[in-house]
């Protein structure tokens, strides 16, 4: 899948910058220099070169970890994934798994867990302030974390010990990364833009839909679809997420950014679900009130 992805990436990156329309490269620019270049890549590197030390050995005993019945070794992967964002952990949960330290569901649970829209990105992107963002973050990896827990597991007895990379391979590991994530924003922006011809609603849609880069600058208005777009992660961190991780399923992922999308649509519009539980309430007291009173009436007609 990665050959036929890469040559994909390729000829639609020279399509792209042959045929495509000066606004959707500066988007894509923009998206890849001010979100993958400033959030994504520092983090990667920063997961590659940092040990957890004690706070790995207190992880291993908390029964939030427990519960969850993966192997150790899968921690400091799941964690800094959490932080980086996807697909900064992908690749390392295929590596254990194509080496029988985690079984498959083990790397089912791996992948909910780690993948998701990085802590910089919701910090700094998905809120309208820090606080918001950071909200946000918290209701992304509580709803992964129960859906990891939903499904169940056995947990791998064997763990394997690994040293941290040194900062150059860390750094060119994460480039390798970097020009992946690139190269699916400039080829999923290049096909939102072959839809230009359709009604904005479907447009936005799209843009929610495709890329969560350049998604986040085309829908940022659009308060329904950004929701979406944040929650769900967009087509191009799935396809990313694939292209790491191969043999490992992604229907817990799937499953989870879902879920995700919808309570953050929730979320957005509580003042509109308020709104509307509301009328809801009153109609459904008013059409009690009513049986009430004709049960009332019968009830004398009868005595009579």
């Amino acid at each position: 899948m990665q050959k036929i992805l890469s040559v994909l990436y390729l000829v639609t990156a020279v399509l792209f910058f042959a045929v495509g329309q000066n606004a959707n490269i500066d988007i894509s620019l923009f998206a890849i220099k001010n979100i993958v270049l400033k959030t994504l890549f520092p983090m990667m590197v920063l997961s590659k070169v940092i040990t957890l030390g004690p706070l790995e050995k207190l992880l291993k005993k908390s029964a939030v970890w427990q519960k969850l019945s993966i192997s150790d070794t899968l921690i400091k992967t799941v964690i800094f994934g959490i932080i980086a964002g996807f697909p900064a952990s992908s690749s390392e949960i295929e590596r254990l798994k194509k080496e029988g330290l985690i079984n498959d569901d083990e790397a089912k649970k791996a992948v909910a867990l780690s993948s998701a829209p990085s802590l910089a990105f919701m910090l700094k992107v998905a809120g309208r302030n820090v606080t918001e963002g950071g909200i946000l973050f918290i209701v992304s990896l509580v709803i992964s974390y129960l859906v990891a827990l939903s499904h169940k597991s056995t947990k791998s007895s064997y763990e394997a010990f690994k040293k941290p990379y040194t900062l150059p391979k860390a750094i060119a590991l994460s480039g390798v990364s970097v020009i992946n994530v690139s190269a699916n924003i400039i080829f999923f922006n290049f096909l939102n833009s072959l839809f230009s011809f359709l009604p904005p609603f479907v447009t936005l849609f799209l843009a929610s839909l495709f890329e969560l880069a350049s998604g986040s600058v085309l829908v940022k208005d659009s308060p329904l679809f950004f929701c979406f777009l944040v929650g769900f992660g967009s087509l191009s961190a799935l396809f990313q997420i694939k292209s790491e991780a191969d043999s490992v399923s992604l229907s817990l992922y799937i499953k989870a950014r879902l879920i995700t999308a919808f309570v953050f649509i929730l979320l957005k519009t509580s003042a509109l679900l308020t709104i509307f539980l509301v009328i809801v309430f009153l109609l459904i007291k008013k059409a009690l009130k009513k049986r009430r009173d004709r049960f009332i009436i019968i009830q004398k007609e009868l005595r009579m």
